[in-house]
């Protein structure tokens, strides 16, 4: 009997373990069923998107907004840190370092301080250092973030919070806010910490007192801003639609190439399969392997200002889609020799960007089989 009684004590323990998965603890001493209630309003507001988002946590902030009008708008990124304290030399020793005197014994008068003998200045504070700003343009994911924020939708609604209770929420004191404006109108959400047992985190809406379980990544995304929501891809979405494409090089040379037909069954995808222009229905294998490797190339660090100086163009690449432009961008590289960099331009990064000096090289050296390809 004692294997009967193992068994039913293992059946109990899935059981249990299964409901525990389908429910959680919403703060407010209850269980609530995932599948049985539908998502809940934060608040109404008129507006597909938000026009602007601040998030502030500690001395750290990231700001989310639209810049532009029509098909020119676009996100843009800005993240403001705490300036890093720079690195102290190694084996240097300080200007202002004395060394101790030794100390007299006890049957030893300590000496008396020469005349010309001056104590040291106390150290002067360091200015405070001014905060690192980085601004880029947002990707797709900080457009749909912006949609998402002028309705968001929440997971739970706990109503009013118990004041003795908001500690544990992580709301008291509030360590996180997030501003957003919807048709001209600011609102605050007080974030507090993820919802025990789930993906949720808890929210305070400002004014109201309500308190709700939403999905962290409302939250999460502009906290890894810099990773999550820059734009990398300096041709953009609708790259992947052109069908023909046009590589110029610095001196003027040009190579025209367009994709072969669309693959798949019943759902057709485009091809990644490219051919000379001359000879458009059959595939040219160097034309498909540059243009994979230029897939890749992606802007690491967004520049500002004008072009530098000694910077030469050195490559153009042109998307079209019909007859329309399906983006456009510029290689230039500084310096000549095996150190030189490579900055890409384009309307879609919204200007300039470093890009992988590597990757950037390989593809300069195997455009020239573009060329002599036939």
């Amino acid at each position: 009997m004692r294997w009967l009684g193992a068994w039913l004590h293992g059946l109990l323990l899935v059981i249990a373990l299964v409901g525990a998965y389908f429910t959680w603890d919403t703060g407010d001493g209850k269980k609530h069923d995932s599948k049985s209630e539908d998502r809940v309003p934060v608040w109404q507001a008129a507006g597909e998107s938000a026009s602007a988002v601040s998030y502030r946590h500690g001395e750290k902030s990231t700001r989310l907004w639209i810049e532009g009008q029509g098909k020119a708008a676009r996100p843009w990124v800005e993240v403001t840190e705490p300036a890093r304290k720079p690195r102290k030399p190694k084996g240097k020793e300080k200007a202002d370092e004395v060394t101790p005197k030794p100390k007299p014994k006890a049957d030893e008068v300590a000496p008396k301080p020469e005349a010309d003998e001056v104590a040291p200045k106390p150290e002067a504070e360091a200015e405070p250092l001014p905060p690192r700003v980085t601004r880029f343009p947002g990707n797709t994911k900080a457009r749909e973030l912006l949609e998402r924020l002028a309705r968001p939708q929440a997971e739970r609604a706990l109503g009013q919070a118990d004041p003795e209770r908001l500690g544990s929420l992580g709301l008291a004191p509030v360590e996180a806010t997030l501003e957003v404006t919807v048709g001209g109108e600011a609102r605050t959400i007080e974030v507090g910490k993820v919802a025990y047992g789930t993906q949720g985190r808890y929210l305070r809406l400002a004014g109201t007192g309500e308190v709700f379980v939403a999905a962290a990544d409302l939250v999460g995304d502009l906290k890894w801003a810099a990773s999550r929501l820059k734009e990398t891809d300096p041709f953009g979405p609708q790259a992947k639609e052109a069908d023909r494409t046009e590589i110029t090089l610095g001196e003027g040379m040009t190579k025209r190439l367009v994709r072969l037909a669309e693959e798949g069954g019943a759902k057709k995808k485009k091809s990644t399969r490219w051919a000379d222009a001359s000879r458009p229905d059959v595939e040219d294998e160097e034309a498909t392997n540059w243009m994979r490797k230029l897939k890749r190339l992606r802007a690491r660090k967004h520049l500002g200002g004008e072009a530098e100086a000694g910077a030469k163009v050195v490559l153009s690449v042109s998307f079209h889609a019909g007859s329309e432009p399906a983006g456009r961008a510029v290689l230039s590289r500084i310096g000549d020799d095996d150190k030189a960099r490579f900055v890409i331009e384009s309307p879609h990064l919204g200007g300039r960007a470093e890009v992988s000096s590597r990757l950037a090289g390989e593809l300069l050296e195997d455009v020239s089989g573009l060329f002599l390809s036939r």
